[in-house]
């Protein structure tokens, strides 16, 4: 029975030993899950950030092209500003960067406007008169404005174009990303979903014969502990069966004999202690009577060999005054 305790407990050492094995993968299984989600939300925050720069050249584009639209040319050839509202700051930045426009365009000569100075400069050989030679020069510069307008007006128009081209690209980008990172999430949220599965499942696997051994261990060491409780009964009992027994008293008479006999040596009084052996000698031919006969008859109570043996040893312990042995322990022997 020992044996099998022995063993169970080792089998509930192992088992407890796999379940913390168990119980460190399901750990690691969730760190890999949690490291999944970090890499998302990342990903998730670039994605915004590509989103907002995409806003913001959108932005960027639709104010281009809206300070294209609000510029317009006066009858004397010079650009202006359209109806707009004075108190906005996004007017206010798109007349600073229309008059940057403008001045770029004013310092600027074209091939067009090189070719009207030149043929200002061959009819002002041909002496006009100086109101023509002006109203002329008024309405070629007006035609270079509107076409220099224009011009401004498509490459905004071309560079918005580009720019929604790129704001889709970032679009289907962020939107291709987004969902790699949501299938690679989910699948790893799937797999450490199932790895908990099976591990649950290993560990209620052990868990059963973990109990079962558990159960078998209780069970053997109450059974050695009441195999223990009755063997200390039995001998308590045989204690105190031999303790009360003929031999017994027989036994202890003899010892405080022994004692008495020490005693009266060291006080000198050797012939007290010669008669006292004498008087020990019938002591032992009883126990020796004793035991004999309780080898023989077993644990049935025997009574004295010699008729006055008791009375003798009451003699004997009155003599010499030995206190170990009370007159009423004696009365069984009679």
């Amino acid at each position: 029975s020992r044996s099998k305790a022995v063993q169970a407990r080792g089998t509930a050492v192992q088992a407890r030993s796999e379940a913390e094995q168990v119980r460190s993968e399901v750990v690691q299984a969730r760190s890999r899950v949690e490291q999944a989600r970090s890499k998302a939300v990342q990903a998730r925050g670039k994605a915004v950030q590509a989103r907002s720069e995409a806003e913001q050249a959108r932005s960027e584009a639709a104010m281009q092209l809206k300070t294209v639209q609000l510029m317009r040319v006066k009858p004397n050839g010079d650009l202006e500003w359209g109806t707009t509202e004075e108190d906005s700051e996004d007017i206010e930045m798109l007349r600073a960067r229309c008059e940057v426009l403008r001045c770029m365009l004013e310092c600027t000569r074209p091939p067009q406007m090189a070719a009207k100075s030149n043929a200002f400069k061959a009819a002002a050989q041909g002496r006009p008169s100086g109101k023509r030679v002006e109203a002329r020069s008024t309405a070629d510069t007006g035609l270079v404005k509107n076409a220099v307008a224009e011009s401004v007006h498509q490459r905004a128009q071309r560079e918005m174009v580009v720019l929604q081209e790129r704001i889709e690209q970032m679009r289907t980008a962020y939107s291709t990303s987004r969902i790699e990172v949501e299938q690679q999430a989910r699948r790893v949220v799937e797999q450490a979903r199932d790895e908990g599965k099976q591990l649950a499942a290993q560990m209620a696997a052990t868990q059963e014969p973990l109990e079962v051994a558990e159960t078998e261990a209780h069970e053997l060491w109450w059974q050695l502990g009441e195999k223990r409780m009755l063997a200390n009964k039995a001998a308590r009992e045989m204690h105190r069966d031999h303790f009360n027994s003929d031999a017994g008293l027989a036994m202890r008479a003899e010892i405080e004999i022994e004692k008495e006999t020490l005693r009266l040596v060291r006080a000198g009084n050797i012939k007290a202690a010669m008669q006292l052996q004498a008087k020990k000698e019938i002591v032992q031919l009883w126990r020796g009577k004793a035991d004999g006969a309780a080898e023989s008859v077993g644990s049935r109570p025997i009574g004295a060999p010699i008729g006055s043996l008791a009375d003798e040893l009451v003699d004997i312990f009155i003599q010499y005054r030995i206190p170990a042995m009370p007159k009423y322990e004696f009365s069984n022997l009679c």
